[in-house]
């Protein structure tokens, strides 16, 4: 099935040169990757936005294959962040990012972002993200052309939050960006989020909820 999947993939980007966008959904294989063969990668797509719902992608190949993407949202697969010397080659024109991964640190956001210089709206919902992404100064020297950012964070309960780095002019006044985190009770994690993202985070289990956006330090 998974090479079913791929090889339709392969005709929805280089089978119809005048496609510009393109939604790809699947209600199956969310731990399943699509692939793309090395002679696919020797070829260029038009394609302008692409979404990917319901299997993983490797960024590096499709930034190969679709060189004018402005809008792309997909779920990532975690390894191809393991090469620290691996340059990520963002398309100039990429505008807007979704990404939903399973882990992933500061430093990978960093060699991600890096290239971005056009990005202006980031998504990201990261399943377990280490402390360093939890901390709002950090943020700071990567958001500063984003106008639209919106997350959420599932993270260890023996990770410290700093809610107070979320507190800042940068935040509660340049950007306008107010975070909730949401500390759950009866499991091991909490959420950390955008309040534009309120609706992702839905759940029956009792947590202690706090809205970051009270006052400026």
């Amino acid at each position: 099935m998974s090479t079913l999947i791929s090889l339709i993939f392969h005709d929805l980007l280089f089978t119809v040169p005048s496609l510009k966008y393109v939604s790809f959904s699947t209600q199956f294989g969310w731990d399943e990757a699509i692939t793309i063969s090395s002679s696919s990668l020797m070829q260029t797509s038009t394609i302008e936005c692409l979404a990917i719902i319901g299997r993983q992608i490797n960024l590096h190949q499709i930034f190969a294959i679709a060189p004018m993407l402005r809008q792309l949202n997909v779920a990532l697969i975690v390894s191809q962040f393991s090469d620290i010397d691996m340059i990520f080659q963002s398309p100039i024109n990429l505008q807007q990012l979704s990404i939903t991964i399973n882990h992933m640190t500061m430093v990978d956001i960093k060699r991600l972002l890096s290239p971005m210089t056009c990005l202006t709206h980031l998504t990201l919902n990261i399943k377990n993200v280490e402390s360093d992404m939890i901390n709002g100064h950090a943020w700071i020297p990567l958001l500063t052309r984003i106008i639209t950012f919106q997350f959420v964070f599932s993270i260890s309960k023996k990770d410290d939050v700093d809610l107070d780095s979320f507190r800042t002019r940068f935040w509660l006044e340049e950007k306008k960006w107010y975070i909730t985190f949401d500390q759950w009770i009866n499991v091991s994690y909490s959420f950390l989020y955008t309040n534009s993202l309120l609706a992702c985070v839905v759940s029956n289990s009792p947590c202690m909820k706090l809205v970051i956006c009270d006052k400026l330090i």
